[in-house]
């Protein structure tokens, strides 16, 4: 198991005896903005502190060596509330998000779930999910976005769960998934309208409770989707702010083409495995890995682009190769994100503590973003 100790790599930054000066910032109004000593080349070396304005209240605690941060790197909000819990070595960002950070963010949408489920008006129709499915269903896709680095702030929409519900109703009068359905003869134009949204606009599955349901949509790694993984995509699409829940006899209906939200997409990638830390229990040995980009960063991929993933050591060296693949394949449609790449390991072994690297290379960026990009991953 690789182990990265920051109490190691803390002692290694202030262990240096000589230091030049200290770098001392000011906000506008004359308070402390940030201190942190420079060594003899005038590079930042051992603990560095930066402030909200006031100088008072902390923003921001890490450590420097050589200039590199090494080891923990903490940011707070002005209430004290750690917003960023990150860990880095020799420069590079290893872990976005410690451990307890992201098993604290669970435990934040766990609290958080049930009351916005308990508001919503109750359910007419007495096959529509039971409020304590939509709860574990509406955690469950809201912890797999704070995964993935996407807001995960979404919420249920009773006009859109309404079209879900009857659309779950009209698969299971028709007796199989369906996308772009026919009106049948019995239905009223009114109802039919709402259906067909709940078809068209949707995720659907058969078999599985909305809560199952919802893990097999991430998973997406059948040999019928794997190709394109348009459920995992859609669900993990950053401009995405509501859904929707419907289920009938078996068929489950997953309102997944919101984009309205407002704010620019403020990461360069959306990927699965993300970077960093990931649960064990989010993911399975047979499961694709995928990479879509932001199109305000990047043009569009090509097919060739290359993804590998390495397994690397505590000092972060590449073994000598990648990770044989069972499975690639680059899209460009535009679930979600427009592109992806989908690649999975043949034989993999999800081992808890391992180390990878995923690297890209040839990539086509942008105004200064990178055209290479790496990122580790390890599950816990």
């Amino acid at each position: 198991m690789v182990r990265l100790n920051a109490s190691v790599l803390m002692l290694m930054a202030l262990s240096a005896l000589a230091f030049a000066a200290d770098e001392v910032e000011k906000h506008a109004d004359g308070s402390l903005k940030s201190r942190c000593a420079l060594d003899k080349h005038h590079l930042r070396q051992g603990a560095f502190t930066a402030y909200h304005p006031g100088g008072k209240k902390v923003a921001e605690k890490a450590v420097y060596q050589a200039g590199k941060l090494v080891g923990q790197r903490q940011r707070f909000d002005d209430k004290g509330t750690v917003v960023a819990d990150e860990f880095w070595v020799d420069g590079r960002l290893v872990f976005p998000r410690s451990i307890a950070f992201i098993e604290q963010g669970r435990k934040r949408i766990a609290i958080e779930t049930p009351a916005l489920v308990k508001a919503l008006p109750a359910a007419t129709d007495p096959r529509a999910p039971k409020p304590e499915a939509q709860v574990q269903a509406l955690e469950k896709l809201r912890v797999y976005r704070f995964l993935a680095n996407v807001p995960d702030d979404v919420a249920l929409d009773p006009a859109l769960s309404e079209c879900c519900q009857r659309g779950a109703e009209l698969m299971a009068k028709l007796g199989h998934m369906e996308w772009q359905p026919t009106k049948p003869a019995d239905m009223s134009d009114q109802v039919f309208a709402l259906a067909r949204r709940g078809c068209t606009e949707t995720n659907q599955c058969y078999g599985k409770s909305l809560p199952e349901s919802i893990d097999q949509l991430m998973d997406d790694s059948d040999p019928s989707n794997i190709d394109r993984l348009l459920h995992r995509r859609k669900m993990l699409d950053p401009k995405a702010r509501v859904t929707g829940f419907g289920e009938a006899n078996g068929y489950v209906s997953v309102h997944a083409g919101d984009k309205t939200r407002p704010q620019a997409i403020d990461v360069d990638f959306v990927a699965w495995p993300p970077p960093g830390y990931c649960p064990s229990d989010h993911f399975a040995p047979t499961t694709a890995w995928h990479i879509s980009f932001n199109p305000d960063r990047y043009d569009l991929i090509d097919a060739g682009t290359p993804m590998d993933i390495y397994p690397v050591d505590a000092a972060l060296t590449r073994a000598a190769r990648p990770l044989e693949l069972d499975y690639r394949h680059v899209g460009f449609d535009d679930f979600g994100m427009p592109g992806a790449i989908v690649i999975r390991p043949k034989d993999f072994a999800l081992a808890k503590g391992t180390l990878y690297e995923v690297v890209l290379t040839g990539l086509k960026p942008k105004g200064a973003h990178p055209a290479s990009v790496s990122y580790f991953v390890s599950f816990y």
